[in-house]
């Protein structure tokens, strides 16, 4: 090393020594400038760099250090820890991976960040390799949980926690998985047990008071949920992402969506970087707003429609030949007891086996007697829970299936991951899951049909739209539902929806409906009002809207007491999310509903249904339509009395409950889809 050298080297560490940061920059430059191939300099200004804030600049000189020396690990651990630093989880996992002997710490951070980077298949490896170095490893076991709980791998999760708890038996990270796991399978009364142990601490993390608000929501306890929500928020800032997508859940459920948008706007805001879970939460809020329009929901399924790989051995397409059986997959979450098995289960029964072939793909987490309905009604039956998305694609592609449908749109449990992999040559969605776009452009089509989805609404919409003659599906009734109750003695009308579909407009209708109706009163049932405190808070609403005295609150057991039918004359739809299996019910337990509609399909399923029994005049656009339209039907008790004698048999006879005919519909759009396409089965849009 020449004199010049030793000098520039010696200065630039005397001035990041004594802090001084350009200077030890200058120097570093110009030693990287007098030493082109050397890895040193470029390391040096990296951690100059760093320390500056200055990531962007730091990453790109411990990248090029560690393409001069490949075989140093200093360069590729540096780059990983500020990439982790800058939000690059992706970029550390590739550079923590290329070392070819790396220790325990660096397969830790290598597991750290694939689980940030949303790889959980790969994390779980990673984490499992770390643990046959540190078995013991309570950090290890919990983040390994994660990982399993991110892939719907519940058992595997529980096993590891098990171990975890008999290691740690307070340790409230462990707590707070295994109750994320109760979560997930439908028990939220343990679920609320372990996450009081997490967040019962002296300074609890946020995990656990998240984890308590679920359970607490779940359970239809929402003031206390809200409370616990406040606190977290309180501890970390309401803009902080996972508070804020808890606390408007909290708030949602209380019929207060203009609050809770209003806030995942502030945090989204905030922080972009973690778009994903509060623009899952703001597609759910947004319907409730009576201002939003199709448009603003596509426009924020784009912040979350990244391009996946599409390897040829998933991309590989099956082929459909003419005369040949159509080869269906369905993919769900809902095959359970769940408002849409009434649509679903039917649908699948109606298909014509001599045309069609069902594929069904379950992704229920419970599974209760209407799974086993819906399994025997499968040609082929997969249990996909717990596959990851190319693994599942793989499977679909090895089924041979032609056409794959999505059955849960943005709802809860989706797999829309899984159609990027485009696994059949046709893909597509269907409006019954949530009622609006998937944002995804790469589907061939979405399901809907001529009224929630009329000429001129096709812009809010990245899918073609795939209008069907009549309903999405079919409707079956439970057959073990109650025959019509007769008239009620007292003019009631009712609303059975959940209460998270009440808004403070609706509520102002409803008052100017009871003005106009003497003697008419209100009663509101559901199972969310069976506690304390959400039957105060929902009292107050209803005093505050001018209700009280006419307004009654039935709290409904799990199993839905269908005799309130017996006391409702006529059934008052919400907006701007319309009921579909609500309406449905009522009609078919003789009870008429009166709706309000607007241009969205979410705030069309009452149109929609009304229309196809002959009843369109019961559905009206604006509020005063709405009112006017209750207090025409309350006026006429003649029609009333009609109505409840025919209604059930007018529903049985209508479109909407004949299951052949729908599937029927189903089947020749897709094959008429198909035969659009050719039988090459070519990728890309119809």
């Amino acid at each position: 090393m020449t004199e010049r050298l030793r000098l520039l080297l010696a200065t630039a560490l005397e001035a990041h020594q004594r802090g001084d940061a350009a200077g030890a920059l200058e120097a570093g430059r110009q030693l990287a400038a007098l030493m082109p191939a050397e890895a040193f300099p470029l390391h040096f200004q990296g951690e100059v760099l760093a320390g500056l804030g200055r990531l962007p600049e730091a990453l790109e000189a411990f990248a090029r250090a560690a393409e001069l020396a490949p075989a140093e690990p200093s360069h590729r651990r540096a780059l990983a820890l500020v990439a982790m630093s800058a939000g690059h989880p992706g970029l550390a996992a590739r550079h923590l991976g290329a070392l070819a002997a790396p220790e325990p710490a660096d397969m830790a951070n290598l597991a750290d960040a694939l689980a940030a980077a949303g790889d959980a298949e790969s994390a779980v490896a990673a984490y499992g390799r770390l643990l046959e170095l540190r078995p013991d490893s309570v950090d290890v076991l919990v983040a390994l949980s994660g990982q399993l709980i991110a892939l719907g791998r519940h058992a595997e999760a529980v096993a590891a926690l098990d171990r975890a708890l008999i290691l740690a038996p307070d340790d409230p990270d462990a707590l707070t998985n295994l109750a994320l796991v109760r979560l997930a399978g439908d028990e939220p009364e343990r679920a609320e047990v372990l996450a009081r142990r997490a967040a019962g601490r002296p300074d609890p993390g946020l995990a656990a008071l998240l984890a308590l608000a679920s359970a607490l929501q779940r359970q239809g306890r929402g003031i206390e949920a809200l409370e616990v929500a406040e606190t977290a928020a309180g501890r970390v800032g309401r803009d902080e992402p996972n508070a804020a997508a808890a606390l408007a859940s909290s708030l949602a459920a209380l019929g207060r969506a203009d609050e809770a948008a209003g806030l995942l706007r502030r945090s989204l805001a905030a922080h972009p970087a973690a778009s994903d879970r509060l623009v899952e939460r703001l597609l759910f809020v947004l319907p409730h707003l009576e201002d939003a329009v199709p448009a603003d929901l596509l426009a924020l399924t784009g912040l979350l429609d990244t391009p996946a790989p599409t390897p040829a051995t998933v991309a590989a397409e099956t082929r459909w030949r003419e005369g040949e059986r159509l080869r269906i997959g369905y993919l769900s979450p809902d095959f359970r007891g769940h408002a849409l098995a009434y649509f679903l289960a039917p649908l699948l029964e109606g298909h014509d086996r001599r045309r069609v072939e069902v594929v069904c793909y379950c992704e229920t987490r419970v599974e209760d007697a209407w799974t086993e309905r819906f399994r025997r009604q499968a040609d082929v039956w997969r249990v996909s829970l717990g596959r990851s998305d190319r693994e599942l694609a793989e499977r679909i592609r090895a089924d041979g299936v032609h056409v794959l449908i999505d059955c849960a749109g943005r709802t809860a449990g989706n797999r829309l991951g899984v159609m990027k992999w485009r696994s059949a040559p046709v893909q597509g969605s269907m409006l019954l899951g949530g009622g609006m776009t998937t944002g995804l452009a790469g589907l061939d089509f979405i399901l809907t049909d001529c009224r929630l989805s009329p000429p001129g609404g096709e812009d809010g919409f990245a899918e073609p739209l795939l209008r069907l003659p009549h309903a999405v599906a079919p409707f079956a009734p439970d057959p073990a539902w109650p025959e019509v109750f007769p008239m009620p003695d007292r003019p009631v009308f009712g609303c059975l929806a959940n209460p998270a579909r009440l808004n403070d407009g609706l509520l102002a209708c409803w008052r100017r409906i009871l003005d106009s109706c003497p003697g008419w009163s209100l009663l509101l049932a559901h199972p969310a009002y069976a506690g304390a405190g959400m039957a105060a808070y929902w009292r107050g609403r209803l005093d505050a809207a001018g209700l009280a005295g006419r307004a009654e609150l039935r709290p409904l057991g799990p199993n839905w007491a269908m005799d309130v039918y017996g006391e409702v004359a006529i059934i008052l739809d919400t907006f701007p999310v319309s009921g579909a299996t609500t309406s449905l019910i009522g009609l078919w337990m003789g009870v008429p509903v009166v709706s309000r509609h607007g241009s969205a399909p979410w705030q069309r399923f009452g149109l929609a249904i009304l229309s196809d029994i002959g009843l369109g005049d019961l559905s009206a656009a604006g509020a005063d339509g709405y009112v006017d339209a209750a207090r025409r039907l309350a006026e006429d008790r003649d029609r009333l009395a009609v109505l409840r004698a025919g209604l059930r048999e007018r529903l049985r006879r209508s479109p909407l409950c004949d299951t052949a005919a729908r599937a029927r519909d189903v089947e020749d759009a897709l094959l008429g889809l198909m035969r659009r396409r050719g039988t090459r089965g070519e990728e890309g849009r119809a």
